[in-house]
């Protein structure tokens, strides 16, 4: 009798599992649904836009041309004859740098500079091989006179790098 028992016991156990896992298997997928509205891909800045953007911590890029034009960052900007227009636009650059305090990593902490001072200003002359000495001084003194002494020297594509900083006053 008590076997009788068990067998029943564990045919219905057996039969209440299969119920529950039969269950389980043919409900509703229930299907749920978000709509999602997600922003348009961005658009790459051309090198212009790039060149124009005050808040960009990157270097700018002095480049001397062979017929003797000067761009930075592919914005023309001036000439050999006529670098002011280089250095103002430095000048602008690295003052709306300051005023959206756009600040050298290394300087950022340090309140014992001014905003001036922590404000990132790196540039870099590149020039091509075949450049006068002379036409790369005038341009790393253009660069110079815009504030500051962060600048990097690149010869024909080719990675020369040097700093100039404030004890090589000499060029």
């Amino acid at each position: 009798m008590r076997r009788g028992v068990l067998r029943l016991v564990a045919l219905l156990t057996f039969i209440v599992g299969i119920a529950v896992v039969w269950s389980w298997h043919w409900q509703p997928e229930t299907k749920t649904c978000f709509i999602v509205q997600l922003p348009p891909m961005p658009i790459t800045p051309t090198s212009e836009q790039i060149a124009r953007l005050p808040y960009n911590d990157g270097y700018l890029t002095v480049r001397l041309e062979p017929d003797s034009s000067l761009n930075l960052n592919s914005l023309k900007v001036g000439s050999l004859t006529e670098p002011e227009q280089l250095t103002a636009k430095l000048h602008e650059i690295f003052e709306q740098r300051r005023e959206f305090r756009v600040f050298d990593e290394l300087l950022a902490q340090r309140e014992d500079l001014t905003d001036a001072q922590r404000t990132v200003k790196k540039v870099i002359v590149a020039a091509p091989n075949s450049a006068k000495y002379g036409d790369v001084v005038r341009v790393v003194d253009a660069v110079k006179s815009s504030g500051t002494n962060d600048i990097w020297l690149q010869i024909d594509g080719k990675n020369y790098w040097w700093i100039f900083d404030e004890h090589l006053n000499s060029l």
